[in-house]
């Protein structure tokens, strides 16, 4: 299959493509004019923080970057929905949109430490 049939049909599964872009995609001869032409329609991939955004993880995410909640894992209570089941998962997801790495790797260590404490703290004596 040619890139020019497979960029018609990635369009067209769109329901995107109009005889005017057809007749355009078929008259090219550039490839790099092909792509031009189809970056619009091309689909993007999902980032991890793509995904924890679409989850609401955002707002939890600029609580942990601003470092001025004593109790984040209270405040990833706030951030549990039909997505994400518990706090530790809020906050695993909202790690993800972090822009740093080691501020990554910080979060996930906290969340661990914090989650393991609390099950500690909860368990019957």
């Amino acid at each position: 299959m040619s890139r020019k049939q497979t960029v018609l049909e990635a369009i067209e599964s769109q329901g995107k493509l109009t005889p005017e872009l057809r007749d355009r995609i078929e008259k090219c001869m550039d490839p790099i004019e092909l792509e031009d032409i189809y970056l619009p329609y091309k689909k993007k991939r999902k980032t991890r923080a793509d995904i924890a955004r679409e989850k609401g993880l955002d707002g939890l995410a600029q609580l942990i970057l601003q470092q001025r909640e004593k109790n984040i894992l209270g405040a990833a209570k706030n951030f549990i929905n039909e997505l994400v089941p518990n706090e530790e998962d809020a906050l695993q997801g909202a790690a993800t949109s972090l822009p740093k790495p080691s501020m990554k790797k910080k979060v996930a260590g906290i969340t661990s430490e914090m989650f393991s404490e609390s099950m500690e703290s909860s368990a019957p004596k």
